[in-house]
């Protein structure tokens, strides 16, 4: 699956989120479709610690999703973390194409970690028996 659109679809149902939150979340979706598929659904790639895991190639989509214009950079403030954020004004009109298969997938992770704090949700990645297998 193309990366963009995963994310893309990611922020217009979760919204704001640090580029942190968003990595568990996308690692949330691979974990799940290894253990129902057998495989990933994207193709990032995952460094990883016991604890933790960062992704270069997420921050390669990222950066191109601002400089295409398709996300926004939201600063920090009040001791609040940057955030990124879509940069479309009319989301109902705003399409993206993900099969109906795997938005339903999407829906229902996100159903359980959109509202998740940060600590959990990074918990509920390591902790999975699939995490090695990212």
């Amino acid at each position: 699956m193309k990366e963009d659109a995963l994310i893309l679809y990611l922020f217009k149902k979760c919204g704001n989120m640090h580029p942190f939150r968003l990595s568990r979340i996308i690692a949330l979706v691979d974990i799940e479709y290894i253990a129902r598929k057998g495989y990933k659904l994207t193709e990032l790639d995952y460094q990883k610690t016991p604890v933790a895991f960062y992704s270069d190639a997420l921050s390669k989509v990222i950066q191109k999703l601002l400089n295409l214009g398709f996300l926004k950079k939201i600063p920090p403030a009040n001791g609040k973390p940057g955030y990124l954020s879509l940069n479309i004004t009319d989301l109902t009109t705003f399409e993206i194409k993900i099969p109906e298969d795997t938005e339903k997938l999407l829906d229902e992770i996100l159903s359980k970690t959109c509202k998740m704090d940060n600590d959990a949700l990074n918990a509920l990645v390591v902790s999975s028996p699939h995490y090695a297998d990212l």
